[in-house]
């Protein structure tokens, strides 16, 4: 996992550089298709070879280190969106949302985690069989797989907030904002 940290830090002084050259949604599923070729990549070399699974670790650390980067963007977004719709402005709520939709989606991976553990048959502190083995590099594998393809289909299909729409979006926002602090300044 340390081979996984690195990259994600370095992506927090990469990202901005890519969204202003291709755009956030295309950077974001950018890094699904990167993430899904790794992972299919990871699963046919195995995990044999120490040197590949660092290597493969990195690779993925890179596209999870552009997903951590970007879901407050898009968080930030919606605020936008929402304000210019409503005339209301939501920050507050909308992050503490995330935020317990991200502990909501830790606390089912790690449900999910554990049953697929004991499952595969996995004991703890002592050598693993194949099958818990092969369990244990599906989670790694197979699942992210399948969960990066179902984000991918969803920012695809139904995210339709683009970044020239949230520049206008924040313009007018601002320009309405200020007219409203000088009515009441007057």
């Amino acid at each position: 996992m340390a081979a996984a940290v690195l990259p994600m830090m370095a992506d927090a002084l990469l990202v901005q550089g890519l969204i202003r050259k291709f755009g956030k949604n295309r950077v974001m599923i950018g890094a699904c298709v990167f993430y899904m070729i790794v992972l299919l990549a990871f699963r046919a070399a195995g995990y044999s070879s120490l040197t590949a699974v660092v290597i493969f670790m990195v690779l993925i650390g890179l596209s999870q280190g552009i997903f951590n980067v970007m879901y407050p963007m898009y968080t930030a977004d919606c605020i936008e969106y929402g304000t210019w719709k409503s005339g209301e402005r939501a920050t507050g709520i909308s992050f503490s949302i995330q935020t317990f939709t991200t502990k909501l989606g830790q606390a089912i991976a790690s449900a999910v985690v554990g049953f697929a553990l004991d499952g595969s048959g996995f004991v703890p502190n002592a050598a693993q069989s194949g099958k818990a083995l092969s369990g244990i590099f599906s989670m790694m594998t197979t699942i992210p797989f399948i969960g990066v393809l179902a984000m991918m289909i969803v920012f695809i299909l139904f995210y339709r907030l683009k970044d020239s729409d949230v520049a206008k979006y924040t313009k007018e926002n601002t320009e309405r904002e200020s007219k409203k602090t000088e009515t009441e300044a007057e």
